[in-house]
């Protein structure tokens, strides 16, 4: 009978004890819970997009524009911005490119972005040099996307989505046999093996 109980007293203080432990698990993982959702909420409104009756405005530090009216780095306003855009490594290149233009409507400089818009044949086309690397490009085409598809007088989207025509000429190594050096290649699909193009979506 007293190793009955003893069993029994032993088993209500480890169901007790599993009762705290559980309860203060519980406790600490709402806690942990709510805090990650007021950080979210803090971090969201300080560092990223602010509301204004539904839309979204893009804050200074996310879309930097000049005094002149101008994108950051281009030096480009929406209004000088073609559909058509041929982009180039080289910035010696660009004034190559535009020199096959009919007109010149506008030229903008600014550290390895250089870029001239015209006109080609009754075509409007810009012609920009991207400098080198993927870093640049990234820039160069995330800029374009603001220019096209921003008002930077609202800080907002446009309603309608405006799809720009990119076109990259420039030089490559090439591997295989039967494309020798001054060779002329027209690609058609490319392939990032440096793991961005994982963190992409796509459609």
């Amino acid at each position: 009978m007293c190793l009955f109980l003893r069993k029994l007293c032993i088993g209500k203080l480890f169901v007790s004890h599993c009762v705290c432990v559980i309860s203060f698990t519980t406790f600490g993982y709402l806690c942990i819970y709510a805090y990650l959702c007021v950080s979210n909420i803090i971090i969201h409104y300080i560092t990223k997009l602010s509301f204004n009756y539904g839309e979204e405005i893009f804050c200074p530090s996310e879309l930097i524009i000049n005094e002149d009216g101008s994108i950051f780095h281009l030096h480009l306003k929406p209004e000088n911005l073609a559909d058509k855009v041929i982009l180039v490594g080289d910035p010696g290149r660009v004034a190559l490119v535009a020199s096959h233009f009919d007109n010149t409507e506008c030229e903008v400089s600014n550290r390895e972005f250089r870029a001239i818009t015209g006109t080609y044949h009754g075509k409007r086309i810009t012609v920009l040099s991207t400098g080198i690397g993927c870093d640049n490009i990234d820039i160069v085409v995330n800029e374009l996307d603001a220019l096209a598809n921003i008002d930077f007088k609202t800080r907002t989207e446009k309603e309608k989505l405006h799809q720009l025509t990119l076109v990259r000429i420039g030089t490559c190594g090439g591997l295989q046999p039967y494309t020798p050096v001054g060779t002329y290649i027209a690609s058609a699909k490319s392939i990032g093996f440096d793991g961005f193009t994982k963190l992409l979506c796509w459609s």
